[in-house]
């Protein structure tokens, strides 16, 4: 920079004061902990403990895909599914060995054979309903692939297929008028294992090229209203308490935008489930991921040698924005780089406040909230450690991944809309109306995490 006459003022880091939330204890069945790592406290290993709640999986079978450049062994890929039908036992799951295929045993297929061949391959597996129509009657199909083709990857997910929400758009580059989607996650548990998605199709960029987006999410009351209903048929017919949103996916300029259009809608879904002064308490908070701030932990003995900090980082002070209540969590360790928190901002709060005043004795809500959220990050279902952001927040951004596996003809150009959509934006809302079915997702997936 000095070559180019460029100088900075300071570059010293800003020292700051923050706090180390305790390591979390994850217990399996029996209570049982896994073996913690050797260099990470926030990452264990499961090898020893066997899962606490399980499924039968009674109908099960795997198919394998190969490109006709690879050598696939049928006797190979078998060993494959045998060693994870071990793996399930293992693990403590009820589980029967695979089903054979009745076409001599052929479990493996061609990648041009991702659609009908496959779904003529699937019919051996279907049974009869009583009304005479058939069903895939199995209950899980394990698919090996050869390599990550996103293509061969995307097709496959049309045939097999606490509060986050997100939504994902269409790129500067898709075809002029493709939607946006909307993706809302929820528990539906006390133990935040099951987090059932909702999306829907909303207004993307504008009808001219380069045109605006639209960030408040449109159809949260109708997202919320189904969650709340799948909530209720859970716990007896009740519904919850208290309701904590984590909003991802909004700059630091939209955060009043999203609050004023989005909150009505949240409320508005509560109030129609429930009767009148019963509605449930309300937490709305952002979740940050894209920021320049980084914390970084000076080595005692070379305050000159910095690393990054503990799993369990917490600052609310100093680098925070004094008219918010803000802060950052840093729950996970890098194996690689530099480890990047999260940014928390709650817009609006009727429960966590409350609840800090009721313990006894009373506690510090900012130290409640951040707790919380640091528990959650040991719950990510994808992973034996802490993750860095919230999973609500995580795996919203994973359901809207899986939109766009379901839109990839439209976003790429190969569905265009029908001559005269782009003449109007009345015309456009149709053609994404339309464009709804090709987020349904089977019955028996729908109440489940289908896009995990």
């Amino acid at each position: 920079m000095e070559s180019f006459g460029l100088s900075l003022p300071d570059r010293s880091l800003l020292n700051v004061q923050g706090q180390e939330l305790l390591r979390r204890n994850v217990q399996y069945a029996n209570d049982q902990e896994p073996i913690p790592g050797k260099k990470f406290q926030t990452i264990w290993n499961i090898n020893n403990v066997k899962l606490k709640k399980t499924v039968p999986i009674n109908r099960w079978t795997y198919a394998m895909f190969r490109s006709f450049n690879t050598r696939a062994d049928a006797r190979k890929t078998a060993r494959i599914a045998n060693e994870f039908h071990g793996r399930l036992k293992h693990h403590g799951m009820l589980a029967s060995p695979y089903l054979k295929a009745k076409s001599n045993n052929h479990h493996v297929l061609f990648d041009n054979q991702v659609s009908g061949p496959f779904m003529q391959w699937l019919d051996q597996f279907r049974g009869t309903k009583a009304d005479g129509s058939k069903f895939l009657n199995l209950q899980f199909l394990l698919i090996i692939l050869p390599d990550e083709d996103k293509e061969r990857y995307n097709k496959l997910k049309e045939f097999c297929d606490k509060v986050g929400i997100d939504v994902t758009h269409s790129d500067p580059e898709s075809a002029l008028g493709s939607p946006s989607v909307a993706s809302m996650v929820a528990c539906t548990d006390g133990t935040l294992a099951q987090w059932p998605a909702e999306l829907r199709i909303q207004q993307g960029r504008s009808r001219k090229r380069g045109g605006g987006l639209e960030m408040t999410t449109l159809n949260l009351k109708d997202m919320l209203q189904a969650h709340l209903m799948r909530w209720a048929i859970t716990h007896n017919g009740n519904r919850p308490n208290n309701i904590i949103i984590f909003r991802d996916g909004i700059g630091n300029g939209q955060y009043q935008a999203s609050l004023e259009g989005e909150l009505p809608q949240l409320r508005a879904a509560c109030n129609y489930i429930t009767p009148a002064g019963q509605a449930p308490r309300l937490t709305f908070i952002v979740c940050a991921k894209r920021h320049q701030t980084r914390l970084v932990k000076p080595d005692k003995k070379n305050p000159k040698k910095v690393s990054n900090p503990s799993g369990g980082t917490y600052v609310d002070r100093s680098i925070t924005d004094p008219r918010l209540w803000d802060f950052y969590l840093q729950t996970h360790e890098a194996i690689h780089g530099t480890a990047k928190p999260a940014h928390y901002i709650v817009r609006h709060d009727d429960i966590i406040r409350q609840e800090a005043r009721e313990r006894q004795p009373p506690v510090n809500p900012a130290n409640l909230l951040a707790g919380i959220i640091h528990a959650m990050c040991y719950l990510f279902q994808r992973s034996t450690g802490a993750v860095s952001i919230c999973p609500a927040v995580y795996y919203a951004d994973l359901a809207c991944t899986r939109a766009r596996c379901y839109l990839r003809d439209v976003y790429n150009g190969t569905k265009s809309a029908p001559r005269g959509t782009m003449d109007s934006d009345a015309a456009l809302a149709d053609w994404h109306k339309s464009l709804q079915s090709l987020l349904d997702v089977h019955p028996r997936l729908k109440d489940c995490m289908n896009y995990v």
